[in-house]
């Protein structure tokens, strides 16, 4: 799935690629959906949405696992792997700047 005319305007992107994986649905062209999955994950990612990011890829996962695509499964794990570091380290910064904030 290619950012194409949106990849300046993320919510836009965000709306169109959902339409997207609704039409994939409607279509039954579920591999497509795996590929657009992935690219929302990332989205949410980059605007700091660690939990988005992980549900997204989560679903991306699933739905190359129910279509025996290994590839895409083996992609989408080693995603969330890096979401969920993300969203550990996020948490992690916070709790410090937490304790060393002077009473």
């Amino acid at each position: 799935f290619s950012a194409g005319f949106y990849e300046n305007d993320p919510e836009k992107m965000r709306v169109l690629i959902e339409r997207y994986i609704e039409l994939c649905g409607e279509l039954k062209q579920t591999k497509n959906q795996v590929s657009a999955l992935r690219t929302l994950g990332v989205l949410a990612g980059d605007r700091g949405r660690a939990d988005e990011s992980l549900s997204y890829f989560q679903q991306a996962l699933d739905c190359a696992r129910a279509q025996g695509d290994r590839e895409a499964e083996k992609e989408c794990s080693v995603r969330i792997g890096i979401a969920a570091g993300q969203a550990g380290m996020a948490e992690h910064l916070s709790g410090i700047l937490q304790r060393s904030v002077l009473p």
